[in-house]
């Protein structure tokens, strides 16, 4: 499970209107709110170009007063031509980064928490470089050899800690913020952060998510794999001087339970080989409500799920789950066998959409034969 159960968890109630007329001010909610990844990329400059992509996605956590990402991710360095080592490296690292302000993510003026008057709220987390983001603390790391590998991965560049240290604004003069941090399509000039949260009730304290938007970040670097240079926003003198500047761009999912049946799946079709459905069974709890899934929108590895599905409590706990299936042949059996561990056992991914466009994601292991 990518998520801890004593967070709130990311799941969804419908399509709604963000920030409808009429919203009014309320309080802030206690709960955060933890979601996967599907897709999330981060790329900038430090003394030289990388770009990063997680890998088998990522944790995020949101909240009235910190936001915090998580994430396995691969990254390519590319050096500029008159350094020492200018041909690009590669490696796998972890990437942590966190937004905090005690007295919430806002901005003066701008309300926080709004009541959309349709029975669901909207959280909305910014922060700002410069005045405006007094007390706002950004933090965080890029551990470039996660897995303490020997000898050193050749991204490290011969530092033995292999960490670049991350910060976001603690360095950046009184009024250069807009200068360091230009507009860009997601953020306005000088924005570091940016990510809303529908929930149902009206207090943004709901368990039940109804939309969740990406989660666009900005935040500087050291430059180095050396930890113990710290994070600096500018970097040169004169017409040397550069920025170092990473932004990111996180998608999300929302996980789900899921059951496939049978354990073992043909992967030979023809013939009158196993011709049949393979069924499969999205669970419902009190969190997540099978109802609001766009069934038309499901597949088992990119095969799409026969219509309709039923409704049913298939584990007798008192809530709806969603019973599905796919064609075995000539669509699904072929499509795993390429993909079988030694053991022929394969991963199965479940993809599709909530009514409100969110996407959720399941997994489950069957056997396959011959």
């Amino acid at each position: 499970m990518l998520y801890r159960k004593t967070l709130y968890r990311l799941f969804v109630s419908g399509l709604v209107s963000l920030l409808a007329q009429g919203a009014q001010a309320i309080p802030y909610p206690d709960p955060p709110w933890e979601t996967s990844t599907t897709s999330s990329s981060w790329g900038g400059t430090w003394n030289s170009r990388i770009d990063c992509t997680a890998i088998g996605g990522g944790t995020n956590v949101v909240g009235p007063t910190a936001v915090t990402q998580s994430a396995l991710v691969h990254c390519t360095v590319s050096y500029p031509e008159d350094l020492t080592n200018p041909q690009p490296v590669e490696g796998n690292c972890q990437l942590d980064i966190s937004y905090s302000r005690e007295a919430g993510l806002t901005t003066s003026g701008e309300t926080q928490c709004q009541s959309n008057g349709d029975g669901t709220s909207t959280l909305t987390d910014v922060a700002y470089c410069g005045n405006t983001s007094r007390g706002l603390v950004v933090s965080g790391t890029l551990d470039c050899n996660p897995m303490d590998a020997d000898p050193l991965p050749a991204i490290c560049g011969g530092n033995e800690g292999c960490t670049a240290q991350l910060d976001g604004i603690s360095d950046v003069p009184n009024g250069k913020c807009g200068e360091t941090f230009t507009a860009t399509d997601d953020l306005a000039e000088g924005q570091v952060l940016s990510v809303s949260v529908t929930t149902t009730g009206e207090t943004c304290s709901g368990e039940v998510i109804v939309e969740h938007s990406s989660i666009d970040t900005r935040f500087c670097n050291s430059g180095s794999f050396d930890p113990t240079i710290p994070a600096r926003c500018l970097y040169g003198t004169g017409s040397n001087k550069h920025t170092a500047t990473i932004t990111g761009d996180t998608a999300v999912f929302l996980p789900v339970r899921i059951d496939i049946s049978p354990e073992t799946i043909n992967i030979a079709c023809g013939g009158n080989k196993d011709n049949g459905d393979v069924r499969f069974t999205v669970y419902g709890d009190a969190n997540v409500d099978v109802t609001l899934i766009n069934q038309s929108s499901l597949s088992l590895e990119g095969v799409a799920t026969n219509s309709p599905c039923t409704l049913t409590d298939a584990d007798a706990d008192g809530f709806l789950d969603l019973a599905c299936s796919v064609d075995s042949c000539p669509d699904l059996g072929p499509t795993l066998e390429g993909q079988r561990n030694a053991d022929k056992t394969v991963t199965v991914d479940l993809y599709g959409e909530l009514e409100s466009g969110t996407v959720i994601q399941g997994k489950d292991v069957v056997k396959t034969s011959p």
